[in-house]
């Protein structure tokens, strides 16, 4: 499930939770919304984090004295706006932050003296980012993309220049060879100049 998918369908059953036919004036009311409440906060600083003005308003002026209605309209607006597509940056923004995480755990093999999974995962994390760019750029990937095929969709929509493109293909054959085998054909520098490159270019290109 994509970030997207997972997101809409967290709000949409917490647009159903929050209206529920209930009264509020009685204790179950009052504990029925204030549970709803943290756990729409919860989702909204998972998806979108703690400082967007979506997850600010609904903080601030959801509360018990209003009831859900303001809160359900929030939500509702958000979800408009993740399935138009206007929320696109923070999408990228999460899977930046993922994508660190991996080439940090990629960073910690290779000072374990550990480069071919070193290589492979960095090489794991360069597909995966190669899928999100042309995603995001509206070029078509299917599951049988390869490095090389997701390099050259790129290419041809002018995503890239030939210059990056070499990088990419440089990349792509340090990947192969770990993932093969191959082990004698690259060293542990070329895997660490991969891996700081590699977090350079995913920053620039989903950032």
């Amino acid at each position: 499930m994509s970030w997207q998918e997972d997101a809409l369908a967290r709000i949409a059953s917490l647009i159903e939770y929050g209206g529920e036919n209930i009264d509020y004036g009685t204790n179950y009311g009052q504990s029925h919304f204030y549970g709803w409440r943290a756990q729409a906060i919860s989702a909204l600083e998972a998806i979108i984090g703690g400082n967007h003005i979506y997850t600010a308003e609904f903080t601030a002026r959801v509360t018990h004295h209003v009831g859900p209605e303001l809160g359900i309209e929030i939500l509702r607006r958000l979800k408009s706006d993740i399935e138009n597509g206007y929320l696109k940056k923070t999408a990228n923004i999460i899977s930046a932050e993922v994508f660190g995480d991996f080439l940090e755990m990629a960073d910690h093999l290779l000072a374990e003296g550990y480069k071919d999974p070193a290589a492979s995962l960095t090489g794991a994390v360069l597909e995966d980012g190669l899928r999100r760019i042309a995603g995001n750029d509206g070029i078509t990937v299917t599951d049988h993309d390869d490095l090389t095929s997701l390099r050259d969709k790129c290419v041809g929509g002018k995503i890239f220049n030939n210059l990056i493109r070499q990088q990419i293909t440089v990349w792509t054959t340090l990947r192969n060879s770990a993932d093969h085998g191959k082990f004698g054909d690259y060293t542990a520098q070329q895997v660490g100049s991969m891996i700081s490159d590699v977090r350079v270019f995913l920053a620039n290109h989903l950032i």
